[in-house]
């Protein structure tokens, strides 16, 4: 289905993040938010555990509350 020369139209046509495209009109591609992709090694640094509250640990359960006049 993709042909090699349909890829090789795909530069000049979008061009890539260092050059602009040569048939669009200021058209870059747009920047990735994420460069770096490992989530587990962002999530577990120290920069963002410090930012982090606490998990709260404690589990608050509801009581049921009773009808004073129909219950004893």
């Amino acid at each position: 289905m993709w042909t090699q020369s349909a890829f090789g139209r795909l530069d000049p046509l979008f061009g890539s993040w260092k050059t602009p495209s040569k048939q669009k009109k200021n058209f870059n591609l747009p920047q990735p938010k994420v460069a770096n992709t490992d989530l587990t090694r962002l999530l577990k640094s120290d920069e963002i555990r410090k930012v982090l509250r606490a998990p709260n640990k404690r589990v608050i359960r509801a009581t049921r509350k009773l009808n004073p006049l129909t219950n004893n």
